[in-house]
């Protein structure tokens, strides 16, 4: 039986990864002590290997899922991050400052 994962986000400075087959918290990551996100988050989005996370403090940051530690951080909207998508080439996102930004994804 395959096992899925679920990502829960709180209003805290937590992150917490649940596997659905043994309904059970395996994962609770730190963002303040990780470099994480200063504002609200507002988006995530996961994989197998990543979790990219948008935020009000301008930011996308990509995480990896196997470690917890933050990968890279994307600083090119003038607001808050509202929404994101991403496929194994390409990240896109909007904000507040009504633009949508494309990045090249092979670099991360």
């Amino acid at each position: 039986m395959k096992s899925y994962c679920e990502i829960s986000l709180t209003l805290c400075t937590f992150l917490l990864l649940y596997v659905f087959s043994m309904c059970q918290c395996v994962e609770t990551l730190d963002w303040i002590r990780s470099e994480g996100h200063t504002g609200v988050i507002r988006h995530l989005q996961a994989d197998k290997w990543r979790i990219i996370s948008a935020a009000d403090d301008k930011t996308l940051k990509v995480w990896s899922v196997e470690t917890g530690q933050r990968l890279l951080t994307l600083r090119c909207h003038t607001d808050g991050v509202t929404c994101l998508q991403f496929s194994d080439w390409m990240i896109v996102s909007g904000s507040y400052d009504k633009t949508v930004k494309l990045y090249d994804f092979s670099a991360c």
